[in-house]
C-alpha cells in the first residue's frame, strides 16, 4: 500500500515486521496531516502507542510532516527509537531539511554521521540538501565534496543536482565557474533547463555583466530553449545602467525578432530609462505602446515620470502625473511624495 516507504525501516533492516492492521490507521493520520489538526493526529498516535496496532515508521513520517522545528522531529525521532520504530530515510531527511532551512551545518554534519552509524543509506534527496545548504553559503569546495561522495555512492546527478549547485556560484558572483560547471554537468548528460538559466541570469544581473546576460541568452537559443520576457527583463535592467540607447534598442529588435513581446516591466524599465535620458517625449511613447499592448500603467510607471519633473523642479508637472493616477485608480505612494516633495525642495 505504502509503496517503497517501508522498505528501510522494514524490509532492508529486518527489525520490523508489517502489520496489515495499521494501514487504515495509517491512511487516517494522513488526513488528519492534510488537515494540519495536530491535536487529533497527536491522540491518534498515543492511541496507537497504547491500544495498537503499533505505529511504524510510515505513521512517523506522516506526523512529522506536521512540525516545522528540528527540535521537534528530533523529539519525534527519539519517541519512535523508544517504542522500537527506526527511522528510514524519509525520517532522516525530514529533520535535514529543517536544519538546511536554518542553515546548520554542524547539526546537518551530525545527522549524516547518525544515519551511517544506524545503517540508513542516503538517498538522492539527501544529498541535494546537502548540496543546497553548502551552496546558500557560497561553499563551493564542500558542495563539490557531497556531489562527488553522491556519485561514489552510485547515484549519478540530474537537473536538480545541477539547479541546486548553481546558487553557490550566484552566491560568489562566479560566472565562469558557472558555466564551467554546467559544462561538467553535460558529460552526465544532465543539460541545463529553463530555471538554471534563470540562476545565470540572476548571476549576471547581480554582477551587472551585460555580455554576460548576453552570453546566457546565446545559450539557451542554442539549447532550444526559449528565452522569455524574465531573461529580457533581467537583461534590459543591467544594459539601461550603461545610459546606452543604442544597446537598449539593440535589444529591443532582438526581442521582436524572437517573437517576445514585452511584459508590464520590461516597459516599466524603458519608461524608467527614458526618464534617466531626461527623454520625456520617449518615455510617454513607451506608456503609449503599453496601453497599446493590454497593460495598464502602474505605480512604479507613474512614479518614473513624476521624478522627471521632480529632477526639473517643476511641482506643476509632477501633480498633473498625480492626478492623471488616481484618474486611473492608482494610490500614490511614498516614493510619489518624495519626488513631489523634491519639486519643492
Amino acid at each position: 500500500v505504502h509503496g517503497g516507504e517501508y522498505s528501510n525501516a522494514m524490509a532492508s533492516r529486518g527489525r520490523q515486521v508489517f502489520d496489515k492492521l495499521v494501514v487504515p490507521f495509517n491512511l487516517k493520520m494522513k488526513t488528519l496531516v492534510e488537515c494540519n489538526n495536530i491535536t487529533q493526529a497527536r491522540g491518534l498516535l498515543q492511541q496507537m502507542v497504547k491500544e495498537g496496532p503499533k505505529p511504524d515508521t510510515f505513521t512517523y513520517n506522516t506526523f512529522i510532516k506536521l512540525f516545522h522545528k528540528p527540535e521537534q522531529t528530533q523529539q519525534i525521532i527519539s519517541e519512535m527509537k523508544q517504542i522500537g520504530v527506526y527511522p528510514d530515510t524519509i525520517t532522516y531527511n525530514s529533520l535535514l531539511k529543517l536544519l538546511v532551512q536554518r542553515g546548520d551545518v554542524d547539526a546537518a554534519t551530525k545527522l549524516i554521521h547518525e544515519m551511517e552509524r544506524a545503517g540508513v543509506s542516503l538517498s538522492q534527496i539527501t544529498y541535494h540538501l546537502l548540496i543546497k545548504l553548502h551552496a546558500k553559503f557560497g561553499d563551493c569546495d564542500s558542495a563539490r565534496a557531497v556531489l562527488s561522495r553522491m556519485l561514489r555512492s552510485g547515484l549519478r546527478p540530474d537537473t536538480f543536482t545541477l539547479n541546486t549547485f548553481l546558487p553557490a556560484f550566484v552566491k560568489n558572483a562566479d560566472l565562469d565557474g558557472a558555466v564551467v560547471f554546467i559544462q561538467e554537468m553535460k558529460t552526465f548528460g544532465v543539460f541545463p533547463t529553463e530555471s538554471t538559466f534563470g540562476l545565470l541570469m540572476q548571476l549576471c544581473g547581480e554582477m551587472g555583466d551585460v555580455e554576460g546576460a548576453s552570453r546566457v541568452i546565446d545559450e539557451m537559443i542554442q539549447s532550444n530553449i526559449r528565452p522569455n520576457e524574465i531573461s529580457f527583463g533581467v537583461l534590459l535592467t543591467i544594459v539601461t545602467k550603461t545610459k546606452s540607447i543604442d544597446r537598449v534598442q539593440e535589444i529591443q529588435r532582438r526581442m521582436r525578432s524572437l517573437g517576445i513581446q514585452p511584459n508590464r516591466t520590461i516597459f516599466n524599465i524603458l519608461v524608467n530609462f527614458h526618464i534617466t535620458m531626461k527623454n520625456l517625449t520617449e518615455a510617454k511613447n513607451e506608456m503609449s505602446r503599453m496601453w497599446e499592448a493590454g497593460f495598464v500603467p502602474d505605480t512604479v510607471t507613474y512614479n518614473s515620470l513624476i521624478r522627471y519633473f521632480a529632477d526639473q523642479c517643476d511641482p506643476k508637472g509632477a501633480r498633473q502625473v498625480i492626478n492623471d493616477m488616481k484618474e486611473c485608480g492608482l494610490t500614490p505612494n511614498l516614493s510619489t511624495f518624495n519626488s513631489l516633495l523634491q519639486c519643492h525642495v
